[in-house]
């Protein structure tokens, strides 16, 4: 496995983009029976309602190895949503992207 953090909720992962915005991001849950009552016309859908069951029990990857055989772990979590918010900005835009 490549290498990755610690597991986190989806809520904390949202947390800390939240943060990073200066903005509360709202959540809110799509009953695995929705899903998969829309996949029957959305493939994507169908496929998401499939994949549930990572949400429902912890889902945890070991990265040892790669961290062994490369000497290097995974990027932090701030520099990674960092920079994932500024190449978001910099392709959708954003505040800092309109007021340039």
């Amino acid at each position: 496995m490549l290498p990755v953090q610690p597991a986190e909720t989806t809520r904390a992962l949202v947390t800390r983009f939240s943060s990073a915005l200066g903005s509360t991001i709202s959540l809110s849950a799509i009953p695995t029976l929705v899903l998969k009552a829309v996949g029957v016309f959305d493939p994507t859908m169908r496929e998401l309602a499939e994949m549930t069951y990572q949400w429902k029990k912890p889902y945890v990857v070991d990265d040892t190895k790669f961290r062994q055989a490369f000497g290097f772990g995974a990027t932090p979590w701030e520099h990674a949503v960092a920079e994932t918010l500024s190449w978001a900005r910099a392709t959708w835009g954003g505040p800092s992207a309109r007021a340039a």
